[in-house]
């Protein structure tokens, strides 16, 4: 059976990252309290750097940026 989803090349104004999103909240949630510890804390930030750049707010003050090398 074909898969009926247009293709990102055959539509004009698609934003691939909209649709990577919107996948995503799709699926199940991850268990965060399941995951070793690191892992836990890389998929807190991705979250909530997805969710950042999403509502339009300014990304959270532990991503690097060009700012951080200024302030020291």
């Amino acid at each position: 059976m074909a898969d009926d989803r247009p293709i990102p090349s055959d539509q004009d104004d698609a934003d691939i990252g909209d649709d990577v999103i919107e996948e995503l909240r799709k699926c199940n949630p991850v268990d965060a309290a399941a995951l070793p510890s690191s892992r836990s804390s890389e998929a807190a930030r991705t979250l909530e750097r997805i969710l950042a750049s999403d509502d339009g707010s300014e990304p959270d003050e532990s991503s690097p940026d060009e700012s951080e090398a200024d302030k020291s």
